[in-house]
């Protein structure tokens, strides 16, 4: 039996690819087979499950999981190896979203031809959402599938959580968003929208923004110049990049998780806050709307307006809310361990790799999704 290891040039914690490594490897073991990531360069914080890229065993039995998200100096190593290959795309955020960073531009743009560099030796890809997938069938590549290993939903709730934040913030109307302080994901539209929902609402608001700030670019600076010239400075909350535990308390202690962002291969924060029961609201950008799968609340543009005042409906319509929060249930219940499991399964016989008898008899698991929800590109459409 072969094994079946992973690939990404770095891993950091928190990261949503370095999470993504850690679950598909859960997945793989699960269903019998050996299976390490190797990474080139490994922030300290994510323990002994990752090794060094030199201890990388090649062979022809190997099946390689090769995660794609950013530009890297690896291809030619990639492409030496005597291995059979899967590309896993997790997409790349487009250059012009980066004006005022030079040095990340640059490796987005590579990690797009990159793509097309590593599609020849490629057996197939793999892809968190159709999104991603519309991407490759335009490069060129084939037998391509659908199948987010992001997050299992049904272990958000059971982890460790900050009882202090939610305390701390009880009556307090909390307004969320969770994601990178970047230009692509807008959070300086969310601030617009709560400048009107801190007028609207008739009592005590705030919203947190959770997520890692780029202090080499002006972003970071022009919102925090925002919030001051609207007068709401002291009520918008900038707490950065927080550890699992306090992510998990702010989901806890949120009333609505708004998202502005304008591209996101998937978004996983949008499925962690349907798993929370907080009413998601979106901007129906990107893969947004196949993420949410119907569920939440979509918004074709930007009507601040028309936003702030949905958002201050919910804090007083209890029957409202709790048709949303039902909804997103249904959605956030397709992410679990069997499901992606199975899923997982389906998607490594599409490439040939035989499943151990022992889980091959587990593939018929209770709740297991639709074929709808396993997609398969048809590149001749």
């Amino acid at each position: 039996m072969p094994a079946i290891h992973q690939f990404h040039p770095a891993a950091s914690s928190g990261d949503a690819v370095t999470r993504s490594l850690l679950l598909t490897q859960e997945l793989l073991r699960d269903l019998g087979f050996a299976s390490e990531i190797y990474v080139d360069r490994v922030d300290a914080s994510c323990g002994d499950r990752l090794r060094p890229l030199r201890d990388y065993p090649a062979a022809r039995d190997n099946l390689l999981l090769v995660h794609h998200s950013i530009g890297h100096e690896l291809v030619d190593w990639v492409l030496g190896l005597p291995d059979r290959k899967l590309l896993v795309y997790h997409n790349i955020t487009p250059p012009e979203f980066f004006p005022d960073d030079p040095y990340f531009r640059r490796w987005v743009e590579l990690g797009r031809d990159q793509l097309a560099q590593l599609r020849p030796a490629m057996v197939g890809a793999l892809c968190d959402s159709p999104f991603n997938a519309e991407e490759l069938v335009a490069t060129g590549y084939q037998n391509i599938r659908v199948l987010p290993l992001l997050v299992v939903t049904e272990r958000l709730r059971d982890t460790p959580w900050s009882a202090g934040i939610v305390e701390e913030n009880a009556g307090v109307f909390t307004l969320l968003f969770v994601g990178r302080v970047e230009r692509n994901k807008c959070q300086h539209d969310i601030v617009e929208v709560f400048r009107l929902v801190d007028r609207w609402l008739g009592r005590r608001a705030q919203c947190v923004l959770v997520g890692k700030p780029n202090p080499c670019v002006a972003y970071i600076h022009e919102l925090r110049q925002l919030t001051a010239a609207l007068g709401i400075a002291d009520r918008v909350r900038l707490v950065g990049h927080v550890p699992d535990e306090e992510l998990h308390g702010w989901y806890r202690a949120a009333d609505v998780f708004l998202s502005m962002s304008e591209h996101e291969g998937f978004g996983v924060p949008l499925i962690e806050a349907m798993a929370f029961d907080v009413p998601v609201i979106a901007h129906a950008s990107s893969s947004v709307p196949h993420t949410l799968g119907g569920a939440a609340v979509l918004f074709e543009g930007k009507p601040h307006g028309e936003i702030a005042a949905l958002i201050c409906r919910l804090g007083e319509d209890g029957d409202l809310r709790q048709r949303i929060i039902e909804r997103q249930r249904q959605r956030s219940a397709v992410f679990t361990f069997a499901a992606l499991r199975t899923q997982l399964a389906v998607v490594l016989a599409g490439v040939g790799v035989t499943v151990p008898e022992v889980c091959g008899r587990a593939l018929g698991v209770e709740g297991e999704p639709s074929p709808r929800d396993l997609a398969v590109i048809d590149q001749r459409a």
